[in-house]
């Protein structure tokens, strides 16, 4: 865990706890974000065969999830809250390329959260007639075509 924690201060990336390895979570921060790091698999977030084929090394042993799970994972929290939603947004405007919508939508549907996510997408679409935003257009432009191909 001190390697790791040394590996993250190298990269910009600080804790202001003392992270274990037999505890289930810690919070890294960097000069613009924030995240939490689950040492366990966390909540009623089950963890299946396409998930793992998503994940990626960090450092050494150390996996994250794809962006697309992420999302999922706090969608899918049992005690969500109005900090989740916002990292949703956040999530989604910061990664607005990086995204596999495709995957992203089958994962919504399979955890069945896809009334959930389109609530999120609401908040572009007002954004957007609202403001014209260009990132709310593309966010829901890649949504609705992915959406579509399924109808």
């Amino acid at each position: 865990m001190d390697k790791f924690v040394a590996f993250l201060n190298q990269k910009g990336i600080y804790s202001r706890q003392n992270p274990k390895i037999n505890h289930d979570l810690f919070t890294v921060f960097s000069h613009t974000d924030e995240a939490k790091i689950w040492l366990k698999p966390c909540d009623a977030f089950d963890w299946d065969q396409q998930m793992l084929k998503k994940i990626r090394p960090f450092f050494q042993n150390v996996n994250v999830l794809s962006i697309e799970d992420y999302i999922l994972s706090k969608l899918a929290r049992t005690d969500r809250s109005s900090i989740d939603i916002s990292d949703i947004i956040n999530l989604l405007i910061a990664n607005k390329k990086k995204i596999d919508w495709n995957y992203l939508n089958y994962r919504l549907n399979w955890m069945e959260l896809l009334d959930d996510f389109k609530k999120i997408i609401k908040g572009f679409e007002m954004d957007y007639n609202t403001n014209s935003n260009n990132f709310s257009k593309e966010i829901l432009e890649k949504f609705e075509a992915e959406t579509k191909k399924k109808d």
